[in-house]
């Protein structure tokens, strides 16, 4: 609780901050590759946890991990703790310990940076954090190019750019596809194609 209410919460008031906490969660949940997962969770932790921030040439903590320490907090900004330029590629690299007192930091200039850095990473790890926001963009282009004639009247099942299934009762083709692809139901895209549904692109 002190963690959270001390470290996270006054942060969140800033939106970039609240943007970054939001898109890790996403991606480390959205990537089945342990090196990803790991790469994710080391910015993380050098940043949202134990993270130094440069404002008005002075160098101060926003790191959760630090503000709910008060060993954390003078130690942070001693003399004892090695504060290097927050470098992305440098920081997924590097290891840390939880069981002892972190001697080194890193500093970004911005939390807009910070946003920056872990759009671009997950964008360079091409984790699809809203796989359905990118089912949804195919179909429309399927409509767009009145490629989905031979599925009119009927209920198309889409996932990962693909037209998987269709059939006419959309629950059943739920339960069936999500069960096959062992995904969660809500996972799939389920449009139902008109009879005379096109877009006209202007």
């Amino acid at each position: 609780m002190i963690h959270d209410c001390l470290g996270h919460v006054p942060s969140l008031m800033n939106h970039d901050y609240a943007e970054l906490l939001t898109l890790i969660g996403k991606a480390v949940v959205s990537t089945p590759i342990p090196e990803q997962v790991l790469a994710l969770k080391r910015f993380s932790w050098f940043s949202i946890e134990f993270g130094l921030i440069q404002e008005d040439n002075d160098t101060k903590i926003f790191g959760a991990g630090i503000l709910s320490s008060t060993g954390e907090i003078p130690f942070s900004l001693s003399k004892d703790v090695r504060h290097r330029t927050f470098v992305t590629d440098d920081v997924i690299k590097t290891d840390y310990d939880p069981s002892r007192m972190q001697d080194l930091l890193f500093i970004i200039p911005s939390f807009a940076f910070l946003r920056r850095e872990i759009e671009q990473l997950v964008k360079r790890f091409r984790i699809e954090v809203d796989p359905q926001l990118g089912d949804w963009k195919i179909y429309f282009e399927l409509l767009r190019a009145d490629r989905l004639e031979k599925y009119r009247g009927r209920h198309i099942v889409l996932y990962n750019g693909r037209i998987v299934a269709d059939g006419s009762d959309p629950g059943e083709l739920r339960r069936r596809i999500s069960k096959e692809l062992s995904v969660a139901p809500e996972r799939l895209v389920i449009p139902f194609i008109e009879d005379h549904e096109t877009i006209v692109a202007e």
